[in-house]
């Protein structure tokens, strides 16, 4: 799962007056505004609709899907440090699929512990992804709003490896484009490696020449194929 964002250093929690049991048409608008995002605004969209039910600032998501970015985040960027992915796999290990859990985990550069609600989904086709919420304070969130929080995650990453499905099409469409593209040059290539050498053959079996002059013959003629092939390796 990847979801394409990583936000600002900016608040991510709504207003505190803000509750989806008082309304929760505001949690479901929430809820398909999210369902509309594009990829690289997922993130941003969750926090909003998750802060009607869970205060916090920051979500830091470790993705299956894209090792070579495992870690995304939306709200305070600082808490991503060196041992945010080591604690968020830590998190993912000890956490059951179906039931999403409390802890403390040590973020930023100091590594001070913050109070998380660590939500695991693996929707179909995807490797699976851990939300990591960083709670706005230690007391801990209802048991009825955690579940809330699960099926949010579960409808998002959903979504998100939906819209990676859709992208896939796509950058296979470029990846064979590119393919092909390389066995031209690379047809070329040979082509070109295989006049040069029949030309620095030709010049050294002349029976029109001496042998010194065949060979300068050879020579000038391999020099001047390296140069083209040179060139046509940068291409």
């Amino acid at each position: 799962m990847n979801a394409e964002t990583n936000a600002e250093t900016v608040p991510a929690k709504g207003p505190a007056s803000r509750d989806c049991w008082a309304d929760p048409e505001r949690l479901l608008t929430g809820v398909v505004g999210l369902l509309r995002a594009p990829l690289p605004e997922v993130l941003g969209r969750l926090s909003e609709a998750l802060a009607e039910v869970v205060p916090h600032h920051t979500l830091l998501l470790l993705t299956g899907d894209c090792a070579a970015s495992a870690l995304k985040w939306h709200g305070d960027g600082t808490l991503t440090g060196p041992g945010a992915l080591a604690e968020l796999r830590r998190l993912a290990e000890d956490v059951a699929m179906d039931e999403p859990c409390l802890d403390r985990a040590a973020l930023g550069p100091a590594g001070e512990r913050h109070p998380v609600l660590a939500v695991p989904a693996r929707p179909s086709g995807s490797a699976g992804a851990l939300l990591a919420v960083v709670l706005d304070e230690d007391r801990a969130p209802e048991p009825a709003r955690r579940r809330i929080a699960w099926l949010l995650w579960q409808l998002t990453s959903v979504h998100i490896a939906t819209l990676n499905a859709r992208m896939e099409p796509a950058k296979l469409g470029v990846g064979r484009a590119v393919a092909d593209e390389r066995a031209r040059l690379a047809a070329e290539f040979t082509d070109a490696q295989a006049m040069a050498l029949t030309t620095v053959l030709g010049a050294l079996r002349s029976r029109g020449l001496t042998d010194a002059a065949a060979r300068a013959a050879a020579t000038d003629l391999a020099a001047a194929a390296l140069v083209e092939l040179r060139a046509a390796g940068e291409r």
